[in-house]
């Protein structure tokens, strides 16, 4: 049976072990076809260029590979050339001129991509926010998967924030991308036991594995399904059922068959990104937070 094809998005090592893991299971129905990840970035003192985890796997196994920045402007520049009050202005037209030059470039990078010929994009700790263009072009759509019981923990560090607060459980949400962060209807969600002897690399393994087993199934349930012809046309359009927009214009077919439920927005909480400050905690603190922050934030520098 025909394999799916799919781009894969990821940055850290727990993202290049999910990897490996989709590239060595022969049983899993998918190709990697591209992988993207952060450029290479300084490190350390001597600030040595380095590529992410998931590059060097890439590279392991002779995937295509494509940078972040080649089809990325700030959220600004976006904000500015989504504006055509801005843009028809005639007091900044030169300005408007540059900003449309910015536009075509940044679209003519998304398609490049070549991703709109892609059954799936899977992203797994990318670390950056995915333009709203390119959701709706694959044909599933793109799927997240996001280490916390989402709507828990949305942002950056949703591994370290339940060890750090002495959360009893987490797990891992599979969902369908929207142009929001970590905010889009849940595919598949399962939770695990936190132990006490849990640090952050523990449980980047033990929810990694977990991520895994979901995406196993989940992706055997979509090959089988695949087999039949669906449209080629565009997301966006209406939803056969509800009558409104499927979630980031992804095709109804995928939706057919694998029941989407939305978060409940109003539980959700943030786990911003950490810094290195953020490791070193006041001899004051409550008894409940010394005992659990060590853990949460293994690998950043120790108490004062």
């Amino acid at each position: 049976m025909q394999k799916l094809k799919i781009a894969y998005f990821g940055s850290p090592s727990f993202s290049g072990i999910f990897l490996e893991k989709i590239i060595n299971d022969k049983n899993l129905p998918v190709e990697i076809k591209l992988v993207i990840t952060q450029p290479d970035m300084p490190v350390g003192r001597k600030q040595i260029l380095t590529p992410t985890p998931v590059k060097l796997i890439a590279e392991k196994y002779q995937l295509p590979i494509i940078y972040s920045t080649e089809f990325k402007i700030s959220n600004d520049q976006l904000s500015i050339t989504n504006d055509q009050s801005i843009i028809n202005d005639p007091m900044i037209n030169n300005k408007s001129t540059e900003i449309e030059k910015l536009r075509i470039e940044y679209l003519l990078n998304i398609e490049q991509l070549n991703i709109d010929h892609l059954d799936l994009c899977l992203v797994y700790a990318y670390g950056e926010i995915l333009p709203k263009e390119i959701l709706s072009l694959p044909k599933f759509g793109f799927w997240n998967i996001h280490p916390s019981l989402l709507p828990l923990y949305r942002g950056a560090s949703p591994i370290a924030y339940p060890l750090i607060l002495g959360d009893k459980k987490t797990g891992v949400s599979l969902i369908l991308m929207d142009e929001k962060m970590d905010h889009g209807p849940i595919i598949a969600q399962e939770e695990i036991e936190i132990k006490s002897t849990d640090t952050r690399p523990d449980l980047e393994n033990k929810l990694t594995d977990l991520a895994f087993l979901m995406f196993k199934k989940l992706m055997t349930t979509v090959q089988k399904k695949a087999q039949t012809p669906v449209s080629n046309d565009l997301g966006g359009a209406q939803s056969r059922t509800s009558g409104t927009s499927t979630p980031t214009g992804v095709r109804n077919t995928v939706l057919s068959f694998i029941k989407v439920t939305p978060q409940d927005h109003s539980k959700a909480t943030y786990a911003p990104y950490l810094k290195k400050s953020d490791g070193f905690i006041p001899l004051l603190i409550l008894k409940k937070c010394l005992n659990n922050e060590p853990i949460g934030f293994t690998d950043l520098p120790k108490f004062l």
